[in-house]
């Protein structure tokens, strides 16, 4: 094993030994300093030796520190020394998935797939995503018509940053003719209306796969969003959530998810509460995001805010919304707080000092910060940055 970079475990603290691996130019040298004088001498450095030939450490200065550490904390420490500096502890922890840059969708904009007018706005609209719908927005006998005009937008309308997405019509209604007239126009995102299980995504994804190669569309994957909204859909959440790596988010649908359950939609929402936390748990446990039910009164803004404020507490990353009015409620909700974005950066920049001073321990403000508090921050920081570069 390469020593790639100083590695530090474990500190000077009673009981404990502190260990550094430092690269070295040829052979290996062994310093090593001792409270209780040259008595363990010799059981420390045959303890050293014995896990540098475990890892096959051949050069490197090998630093100890011993504060009257039994045989067990010095191996221990010399084992994650070894792992530090060999950059092995952090491929393990800072995964590429997790340094990926944010996508925003704190807002996808449903404009219905038959109407040119609305079409128009869409570079002035700063929604983060538009979705052209053919499915629930246009009527049976004009889904022909509305599929021609979503795949002339795609070639000529200026979508601007906003991810151009459309949701097709189920695949019993007109799904396959909708992927085979848009696909070549390369939209995306697709959604998928009504998704009920891993196999409607299956096939979904399949279709989208086969048409890909027949327009020789290489280099270029269209993303998968299933819209579940039905009691079946957030059972098999998860299934759906995990069979595709083209999926990139779940969106709940809950008008239709009322429907499913013979209830009525109410203010407080108590009746969707075990479907968002369900969505939202199966979305993140496949790595990917969580997009919020549109809030279907225009004209109430106190309302829409607090329901997407409880969207957030929940976890979603973001919600479907039915007009532009809407937009800037929802974004200054996902927008990280001055507080937030703060303590974020105060949390990190405590997290890299100890990484630097090779500390396990991370304090901030009299709290213990552990990885998922780090990530946490990570993740308010690359939403702040990535709505600062837009």
């Amino acid at each position: 094993m390469d020593i790639k970079k100083t590695g530090v475990a474990g500190s000077e603290s009673k009981q404990d030994v502190l260990v550094k691996v430092e690269p070295g130019q040829s052979g290996l040298e062994v310093r090593i300093t001792s409270s209780l004088g040259r008595l363990y001498y010799t059981q420390i450095a045959s303890s050293v030796d014995e896990i540098a030939n475990k890892y096959g450490i051949a050069n490197a200065i090998i630093t100890v520190i011993d504060s009257g550490a039994l045989d067990y904390v010095i191996r221990a420490r010399m084992e994650s020394a070894i792992l530090r500096a060999s950059q092995e502890i952090e491929k393990k922890f800072y995964s590429e998935k997790r340094e990926a840059v944010y996508k925003l969708r704190r807002t996808r904009l449903y404009l219905p797939g038959s109407n040119p007018y609305l079409m128009q706005g869409i570079t002035y609209y700063n929604a983060d995503g538009i979705i052209l719908d053919l499915e629930d927005a246009v009527s049976l006998e004009d889904k022909d018509s509305a599929r021609m005009l979503v795949s002339y937008a795609l070639r000529n309308i200026d979508f601007g940053k906003a991810e151009k997405m459309v949701r097709i019509n189920s695949l019993d209604v007109c799904g396959a003719e909708d992927i085979e007239a848009i696909l070549p126009h390369k939209p995306d995102v697709i959604l998928i209306p009504k998704c009920e299980s891993e196999y409607d995504v299956k096939k979904v994804s399949e279709i989208l796969e086969k048409t890909e190669k027949r327009f020789n569309l290489y280099g270029y994957q269209a993303k998968i969003m299933p819209i579940i909204e039905s009691a079946k859909g957030v059972e098999n959440a998860y299934e759906i959530a995990g069979i595709s790596d083209r999926t990139t988010a779940l969106a709940f649908g809950a008008e239709d998810y009322t429907v499913s359950l013979g209830v009525r939609k109410t203010e407080g929402e108590d009746e969707l509460l075990f479907a968002k936390q369900s969505i939202v748990n199966a979305a993140k446990a496949a790595g990917i995001q969580a997009s919020d039910t549109v809030y279907s009164n225009i004209e109430d803004t106190a309302g829409l805010k607090r329901s997407t404020e409880k969207s957030k507490i929940l976890g979603f990353d973001g919600r479907g919304v039915i007009h532009p009015s809407q937009i800037d409620i929802v974004h200054s909700v996902f927008q990280p707080s001055e507080k937030e974005i703060e303590e974020a950066k105060e949390i990190i920049e405590v997290f890299n000092k100890a990484k630097e001073d090779g500390s396990g321990v991370v304090k901030h403000k009299g709290k213990m910060i552990d990885m998922p508090i780090v990530l946490r921050a990570m993740r308010v920081m690359s939403i702040y940055k990535t709505i600062n570069q837009e």
